[in-house]
């Protein structure tokens, strides 16, 4: 026995999203829950809006 299934949905944590330019500077950073799925992240962090 291993313990939980690693890949099991409703982690608990945090998820950090970072958009940054070709060099690597970040330009807008925005945290989710870990068990939010990260497309609704990408529209806001674009337009430079807090979630």
């Amino acid at each position: 026995m291993t313990g939980r299934n690693p890949v099991d949905r409703g982690k608990r944590g945090s998820k950090f999203h970072v958009l940054s330019d070709a060099q690597g500077l970040p330009l807008a950073l925005s945290v989710s829950g870990a068990n939010v799925h990260d497309s609704p992240a990408l529209l806001p962090l674009v337009l430079g809006r807090v979630l």
